[in-house]
């Protein structure tokens, strides 16, 4: 790692979580022009949970397209549907479960796949590999605020964990970053 700088940090966990650790990508969040992929009034990328979703479930995925008049309704009310049970269960059961979505058909929708228990089957490690692990450096947690948080990883553009780096050789401590989180 060179330099002691925070974004020296940054890039050393984000180079290792994508040279070896099995993340995809990674993104920044305080860049670019909108519309940003990560939504920081939901708090999910929403350009990465859509991609895996229809990258994955076409057929399920067609069943809530049905109930709504374009792409982008059936986009947001899904949205919509996944905040509450996230709300409701908690992220690792959604993660786990996924989302069943009634409209005019029944949609069960996958929201992670898990590793499978052997390699012996090769449409679930297929399945397996489609999951999208993808790190975020400089995440915008408040809207219309510039106010970030140093890292964010999600699975399918469902965050996990967030991290808020601080590095003692520039005179940071543990108590800075709690007094930022």
């Amino acid at each position: 790692m060179s330099g002691v700088s925070e974004a020296a940090f940054e890039s050393y966990i984000t180079d290792s979580l994508t040279g070896g650790g099995g993340y995809q990508a990674v993104k920044v969040g305080n860049v670019g022009v909108e519309p940003r992929d990560f939504d920081p009034v939901s708090g999910i990328d929403t350009a990465e949970l859509f991609a895996f979703i229809g990258a994955t479930q076409g057929e399920e995925w067609e069943k809530v397209r049905k109930t709504h008049g374009s792409p982008e309704a059936a986009q947001q009310a899904f949205l919509d549907r996944l905040l509450k049970e996230l709300a409701a269960r908690g992220t690792v059961d959604v993660l786990r479960r996924g989302v069943v979505y009634a409209g005019v058909e029944k949609a069960e929708i996958a929201l992670m796949y898990g590793r499978p228990a052997s390699g012996l089957n090769p449409a679930l490690a297929a399945r397996f590999m489609a999951n999208r692990l993808t790190v975020t450096r400089q995440l915008p947690y408040r809207p219309g605020s510039a106010e970030t948080l140093d890292l964010g990883l999600f699975v399918n553009g469902i965050p996990v964990a967030t991290a808020e780096l601080k590095n003692p050789l520039t005179g940071q401590t543990v108590e800075h970053a709690k007094a930022q989180y």
